[in-house]
């Protein structure tokens, strides 16, 4: 935390190798409230972190916390926030089960961000993937 507060960890290759062993192993013993804290910061990195972070939960099948860390991102704007959203998502669906994802999906798919939706619905099958595109699609018209 030090090390990314202070802005040593500063990119996203820095970030994304770290922050779900590191950062999600030690969360996952405690409270979840330093990753809300992570991603409620301005800094890209550090709020990239707290959702990278949340991976070790996903791969504990707990998808919870990540479900409601991609809620609290939606409205970002940055790309780097709507890639590592929709992976996370994606991942839920893998490793929690499709259901997590396709709830997730019915509630926001319309007005997510259409990077992080792309990314969530990576490894659904074609048909399906377009119909959720669609419903995007429709929102924005």
């Amino acid at each position: 935390l030090h090390l990314l507060h202070s802005g040593h960890i500063n990119n996203w290759d820095l970030v994304d190798t770290s922050a779900p062993t590191l950062l999600g192993g030690w969360v996952g013993e405690q409270s979840p409230k330093p990753l809300l804290d992570l991603v409620a910061s301005e800094n890209l990195w550090v709020r990239r972190a707290g959702i990278l972070a949340a991976f070790w939960l996903i791969g504990q099948g707990k998808p919870q916390l990540a479900l409601g860390i991609c809620v609290e991102v939606l409205d970002d704007r940055r790309d780097l926030i709507q890639k590592a959203s929709g992976w996370a998502l994606r991942e839920i669906g893998k490793r929690c089960g499709r259901e997590h994802l396709i709830t997730f999906l019915e509630s926001h798919a319309a007005t997510m961000p259409r990077t992080m939706l792309r990314y969530a619905i990576e490894h659904l099958d074609e048909p399906e993937r377009k119909r959720w595109l669609a419903a995007k699609t429709r929102q924005a018209v």
